[in-house]
């Protein structure tokens, strides 16, 4: 029952995680890298929040591909954030993005 409120909260994140994730996904159509991988950053912090395993693993991709972006690294950034898209449990919320 303790962890009843943490899995409440752990679904905020979630969702606004896949808000974000959408968004900057919208930024990376447009050309705008920098601006995505800002977003992708903090979108970062919040899937490490969840108690799934596999939400931390999502985490630590979402970030390395954001920092890719950074440095320019496009396609590597792409690459990393197809995986991390694609082990996300909530993922079919932004198919297609």
């Amino acid at each position: 029952m303790a962890n009843r409120p943490i899995l409440k909260i752990a679904l905020l994140y979630c969702d606004r995680a896949l808000r974000l994730c959408k968004t900057a996904r919208e930024l990376v159509a447009k050309g705008d890298h920098e601006k995505a991988a800002e977003i992708c950053l903090y979108v970062s912090t919040l899937c490490i929040k969840s108690p799934n395993p596999i939400c931390h693993k999502e985490s630590e991709l979402c970030r390395a591909s954001a920092e890719a972006r950074l440095r320019k690294e496009i396609e590597l950034a792409e690459k990393l954030c197809r995986e991390s898209r694609r082990i996300c449990p909530k993922n079919y919320e932004i198919k297609g993005l």
